[in-house]
């Protein structure tokens, strides 16, 4: 429907959990709508590459830093 909505998104392998490789899109407004088979992702900068974290709760606080940049760009 043309309606854009801010997000992260992760591409690579998951050093810090599984190693699997993965592409993870997260949208950060409130958001509660099945758009499965209807999305168009368009990057807008890069805002950091991929680290392995020593814990769960590092990579977390990572993540949250992560969206306070994506905010500040979006």
């Amino acid at each position: 429907n043309n309606i854009k909505y801010r997000a992260v998104a992760f591409l690579g392998h998951r050093v810090s959990t599984d190693g699997n490789l993965a592409f993870e899109v997260h949208i950060l407004d409130t958001f509660n709508e099945d758009i499965k088979g209807r999305v168009w992702i368009e990057f807008i900068d890069f805002i950091r590459g991929v680290k392995k974290f020593k814990s769960l709760p590092e990579l977390k606080e990572q993540i949250l830093k992560d969206i306070e940049v994506a905010n500040l760009l979006l």
